[in-house]
């Protein structure tokens, strides 16, 4: 039996949004995106630029965070280590993604120290290195571990309390720029970003203080 629809039985109609309705409610999300990015990120807008790093923001926990060595394709060419020169140009990386630029480090004295867990004069030396950079906010010390796994030199720097920035050169980038034969290899780089001097083999705690004052 059919039922016959009276004039005042309601109908039901079927209706698809418009044109109009659909692009009003697209522009309701984007206009909803940005508030939803800006509750999550600092309210400030005049941080540094998006994905540097400064020096005083490292991490400051054992390792300072184990940075990752970079070194960019313009400068891949090795130099010859002499006094006078300058330091060549790298990049280190950390786990969130942040980098510092070697360049970042003028203005204050740095020493760059190419050791290895199985090396044992790297052992023998390590506790004056780290003694010296713990007496001495204002010095840098980059202790660049010589392509070993990051697991292995954590437990290295936790045994000899190493505070400062533990670079990882896992390709051996850093050791090709610098032509390490050996290590323990240190450079000493002046304010300035000039190599002032440098040492192949183990320093004794005297050397290792003649050399530092010769750069602060």
């Amino acid at each position: 039996m059919r039922t016959r629809l009276t004039p005042h039985s309601p109908k039901i109609r079927r209706t698809r949004p418009g044109i109009a309705t659909i692009a009003a409610l697209l522009a309701l999300v984007f206009l909803a995106l940005p508030a939803c990015s800006a509750s999550r990120t600092p309210s400030s807008s005049s941080g540094p630029e998006a994905g540097k790093m400064a020096v005083a923001d490292m991490p400051q926990d054992i390792g300072r965070g184990f940075p990752v060595a970079s070194v960019p394709e313009e400068s891949q060419r090795p130099i010859t280590l002499k006094a006078g020169s300058s330091s060549p140009q790298f990049t280190l990386i950390f786990s969130d993604g942040r980098i510092l630029d070697s360049s970042d480090l003028r203005g204050r004295p740095v020493m760059i120290n190419f050791w290895a867990t199985w090396c044992p004069p790297c052992r023998d030396e390590m506790p004056e290195i780290v003694r010296q950079a713990k007496a001495d906010e204002d010095l840098i010390v980059l202790a660049v571990n010589v392509r070993e796994g990051l697991e292995i030199v954590r437990t290295f720097a936790e045994e000899y309390d190493m505070i400062m920035p533990v670079v990882l050169d896992q390709r051996g980038d850093l050791q090709n720029l610098f032509s390490i034969r050996g290590m323990p290899t240190s450079i000493f780089i002046d304010s300035e970003g000039s190599i002032a001097s440098y040492w192949e083999g183990v320093l004794s705690a005297s050397q290792l203080d003649s050399m530092l004052t010769d750069i602060r």
